[in-house]
């Protein structure tokens, strides 16, 4: 069986970024770029207060203090800071619609 190819024209397709793949970046400097770039693009959008909430929340799963944990457990921690059971699933899930939404309106070609 041969290996399939896409050529995305030096553009970074939306949907190969989701929460989920910002979670799973093992490189904490190449994370950090990300999310200042992505609330760099967002940060004088009104329509992207769901947006900004939900890396907000990528920030809080990411913390030091959280790591090794499982999922569960840092739900139970991050649900006494007031934070959505709902949202962190979604989030965590990488299907959070607000957030995979607007990054449809981003210049992912620029992305880190």
């Amino acid at each position: 069986m041969s290996e399939l190819l896409v050529k995305l024209g030096g553009r970074v397709a939306p949907a190969l970024v989701t929460s989920r793949t910002l979670l799973d970046t093992a490189d904490r400097d190449l994370f950090d770029r990300r999310i200042k770039w992505l609330l760099a693009h967002s940060e004088a959008d009104p329509r992207a207060n769901s947006f900004r909430e939900a890396i907000q929340i990528i920030i809080a799963l990411r913390r030091p203090e959280l790591d090794g944990l499982t999922f569960e457990r840092k739900k139970e921690i991050l649900g006494k800071e007031r934070i959505s059971d709902s949202r962190m699933e979604k989030i965590h899930a990488g299907v959070y619609p607000a957030f995979n939404n607007y990054l449809r309106q981003l210049p992912m070609h620029e992305f880190p």
